[in-house]
């Protein structure tokens, strides 16, 4: 974890996740009101293409409609499925 913010407000928790989410616009002004703070996280290898949370739903990843969990432990088969995903290969 590089950084836990508490934003005062909805626009500034939009700010702070503009390109760097996974979830949507709308999604975020969901889980605002319930989780207002932003977890920055450490990028420990850089993907090439960005993995989209439908992708994670599609392959069994994650579990529809709840959003990814960053402290989940996910299991070495799911891992090497994300990595694969963000380094443009064939899943």
């Amino acid at each position: 974890i590089e950084e836990i913010i508490v934003t005062k407000s909805i626009e500034e928790c939009l700010k702070l996740c503009q390109n760097r989410s996974i979830f949507s616009e709308n999604e975020i002004k969901k889980l605002y009101k319930k989780y207002p703070a932003v977890i920055k996280l450490l990028d420990y290898m850089p993907f090439k293409n960005k993995v989209i949370l439908d992708k994670l739903y599609e392959l069994g990843i994650v579990d529809p409609p709840s959003g990814p969990r960053p402290l989940e432990v996910v299991s070495q088969t799911h891992y090497d499925l994300i990595l694969k995903l963000g380094m443009g290969e064939e899943v």
